[in-house]
């Protein structure tokens, strides 16, 4: 699907148990377009977990 901006939403990855689940908030990109995000659960220890993807 194309945005008004111009980007095309793709699916990359479906969380679910120990990499995260419920992604939560906004992303923040740095300067060099890099994206983070987190989720509210999952994880190692149960409290979240904090993802980046790269351009």
């Amino acid at each position: 699907m194309k945005g008004a901006s111009g980007y095309t939403e793709t699916i990359l990855h479906s969380f679910a148990g120990t990499d995260g689940q419920y992604p939560s908030a906004s992303l923040i990109m740095d300067a060099s377009g890099n994206l983070y995000g987190t989720t509210s659960d999952g994880g190692t220890a149960g409290y979240g977990t904090v993802f980046e993807i790269t351009p």
